[in-house]
């Protein structure tokens, strides 16, 4: 049962890597696998956005894990003064590049699994994605997340058998408190296995409506050094479920260490180029800016 298990796991090279650690049965369970894999140099970043009163104790627990394990461990916090789920991830992943700039590491590990890549599609769903949203969270380049093929029901089985010791979030279990909750709560057994096969579906869509997406990206974007410029124009002609994906794409291949690519991020960079007025600027993080034209939208490294 568990060679098969592990046989899930899609273990990045080897290398120096910065693994986000929230003390979670996610995280705790990926830092105990790769710190067994023994083939890393890794970093433990625990981000302690101030929302919860028990971030303490979860900033606790992945300093002694950090420790038992023999890693390095940074702690990194966040004031946001806000509930905001969007925000607090937004400002999470500039954090995790931060240090990972610092530190001159190979890449960032996640502990996102099946189970949030299937949240994540529903949520897409609700919120009228691009067809690339549908097909959500994958690996780049320095963005590695080996868990995407295993369920949340194994990693507690797997932290079980192996007596890793985690913290619950109990707001995860408040369907009040974000979309996310939701979603989750109204996933039955029955409801998750037909997500699990449309999510599959979309996957294997991809391939296909990438190749549609980047014939109309060679049409109406052009690029220079440090920015891309989108033909405002053009992009008229396409529907909004097309202009998200080029933009998708356009982050994905200029942007992708600079930015956290999500359908939040997407969605909003398409309201902008069809909504803001000339001479507006946007910050998508605190590296990538854009600001439109009458008959262009820029996006451009910030210098």
């Amino acid at each position: 049962m568990e060679e098969e298990f592990m046989e899930k796991i899609n273990f990045p090279d080897e290398g120096k890597y910065i693994i986000a650690a929230s003390g979670g049965v996610d995280s705790m369970s990926l830092l105990d696998m790769l710190a067994r894999h023994g083939a890393y140099e890794l970093i433990a970043v625990h981000i302690n956005h101030g929302l919860r009163e028990e971030a303490e104790a979860d900033e606790d627990l992945v300093r002694r894990m950090a420790d038992h394990y023999g890693v390095q461990y940074k702690s990194q916090r966040l004031q946001l003064g806000s509930k905001s789920e969007d925000a607090a991830r937004r400002a999470r992943y500039d954090l995790l590049y931060t240090v990972h700039d610092q530190v001159n590491a190979d890449g960032v590990i996640t502990a996102h699994h099946l189970d949030d890549r299937i949240e994540t599609m529903l949520l897409n769903q609700q919120r009228g994605a691009g067809w690339l949203g549908l097909s959500p969270l994958h690996e780049t380049d320095t963005m590695k997340r080996p868990l995407l093929e295993v369920t949340k029901r194994q990693l507690y089985e797997y932290a079980r058998e192996h007596d890793i010791q985690w913290r619950e979030d109990a707001t995860n279990a408040d369907p009040g408190y974000t979309p996310r909750n939701r979603v989750r709560r109204q996933l039955t057994h029955q409801a998750w296995q037909r997500a699990h096969r449309q999510l599959r579906e979309y996957d294997s869509w991809r391939q296909t409506r990438e190749k549609y997406t980047r014939a109309i990206l060679d049409k109406t974007v052009s690029t220079g050094e440090n920015a891309v410029t989108l033909d405002r124009i053009q992009l008229l002609m396409y529907d909004v479920s097309t202009v998200r994906d080029v933009c998708y794409l356009v982050l994905k291949e200029r942007f992708q260490d600079l930015v956290e690519i999500d359908f939040q991020t997407v969605a909003g960079l398409e309201h902008f180029y069809k909504t803001g007025r000339d001479g507006k600027q946007l910050w998508l993080s605190k590296h990538v800016w854009v600001k439109l034209s009458p008959d262009a939208m820029v996006i451009a490294v910030a210098r």
